[in-house]
């Protein structure tokens, strides 16, 4: 999904004062091209969501926070909960603590549900206890990057992020 498309999706999302404020201090070329598409998006009947606007903040700052792990943790950060799940529940509590604790992931919280609440706890007295070892952590993230990729081929196209919704079949959002 291109930038501009992204954009309109997010201001889709926001109060209509903030977005008519956000609209006026863009020069008249971008501000027409974004109007058109969040019309077209009012137009469809998509509900508008704040949950995305707090993803994306979300996603935005993880990414600025620590920018090396874009190339590497790109997937990882816009997997669903469940996908992870389906990539660690069978790992031991340590290697899901050190995948837990190298990032902020916006998973973080619901995959500790699905986990279980004993296990969770664990997870969590790990957390305190393990040492650091940001090589091996750096090398379990790049290696369920590449189970996630493997899965997502498997399954015949990625899966998409929750503002992704308006693919259709031959059409873009």
């Amino acid at each position: 999904m291109d930038g501009l498309r992204l954009c309109a999706l997010a201001l889709h999302a926001v109060a209509s004062r903030d977005r008519a404020w956000l609209l006026s201090r863009l020069p008249d070329g971008p501000r027409r091209q974004l109007t058109a598409l969040v019309d077209e998006l009012r137009g469809t009947g998509i509900p508008a969501d704040p949950e995305l606007v707090r993803q994306l903040v979300r996603e935005r700052e993880l990414l600025a926070r620590d920018p090396a792990q874009h190339p590497t943790g790109a997937r990882l950060l816009r997997a669903s909960a469940q996908d992870v799940w389906a990539l660690l529940r069978g790992e031991s509590d340590a290697l899901v603590c050190r995948v837990v604790r190298r990032h902020e992931w916006p998973w973080k919280a619901e995959l500790l549900d699905l986990c279980g609440l004993a296990r969770a706890k664990r997870i969590d007295a790990l957390a305190a206890q393990l040492a650091p070892a940001a090589a091996l952590e750096q090398a379990i993230v790049d290696e369920l990057e590449q189970r996630l990729g493997a899965r997502q081929s498997a399954a015949g196209r990625p899966r998409p992020a929750r503002w992704q919704f308006l693919r259709r079949e031959g059409r873009s959002a």
